[in-house]
Parts: C-alpha cells; sequence; structure tokens
C-alpha cells in the first residue's frame, strides 16, 4: 500500500512557541489537527491497509518565503496531535511496532502536512 494525503494547515513549532501561547490556543489547534489526521486516515488509509508494516511519513511543507527548516526534536513535537490522529485513524497505539514515523521537510507552494504511507514488508526478488 502506497498512499498519502496533505492536511493543509500550517504547522508551528511547538517547542519554540510554548512560552508564547496560552494553553488553550494550544491545545485547540492539537486538537483539530488531531481530528483532520483521524478523519483523513480512517477514510482513505485504514480500509486499504492490511495490517502489515508500514513507514508514515510527515513531510511539512513550508510556502515559498517561509522559515528556515526546523531541527528533528521539533519535527517530532509539531507533528505529535497529527501522529496521534493517523494512530486514531488506523485504531492502533502510536507506539505499535507495525509502524515506523519519519519527519521531513521541503520548501513548498504551499503550507500543510503530506502524510505519506508506504509499505516496509520485504519484498521477495525470486
Amino acid at each position: 500500500m502506497n498512499a498519502h494525503f496533505i492536511l493543509p494547515i500550517k504547522v508551528v513549532s511547538e517547542l519554540n512557541k510554548a512560552g508564547h501561547e496560552h494553553w488553550r490556543k494550544t491545545a485547540n489547534r492539537r486538537k483539530q489537527h488531531r481530528f483532520a489526521a483521524k478523519v483523513m486516515t480512517a477514510g482513505q488509509i485504514k480500509p486499504k491497509w492490511d495490517g502489515q508494516p508500514i513507514t508514515v511519513t510527515f513531510t511539512r511543507l513550508i510556502g515559498k518565503g517561509g522559515r528556515k527548516f526546523d531541527s528533528e526534536d521539533n519535527m517530532n513535537s509539531s507533528c505529535k496531535s497529527i501522529r496521534d490522529g493517523v494512530a486514531d485513524g488506523l485504531e492502533i497505539n502510536d507506539n505499535d511496532p507495525r509502524v515506523t514515523w519519519k519527519y521531513e521537510q521541503v520548501k513548498d507552494v504551499m503550507h500543510g502536512v503530506r502524510v505519506t504511507f508506504t509499505d516496509t514488508k520485504e519484498k521477495d526478488d525470486g
């Protein structure tokens, strides 16, 4: 199964923003991101997933003229609510050993997060 979807949301660096934003605003944003990821995953990906090992890659799309890339720690924190939503949509825990989580960043024409699902099972060359 190779599939993806794009969440048209602007992901912010949670570690850098923590002291500058009211906790309720942060909680509401995380709740919205988690719900959007859950709905997209449950509707588009879950019916195709056969329970085999997969890699889920979160690619942060930074609009032209956007900020510099974040560190791996910031990406992990920024995408945590989306990761939780994907796990909810797949009806698993986010520490399920069948899923490997990866984080990337690219410059793009829009802001958002592309969530890509890729099979990781070994292919038989025989």
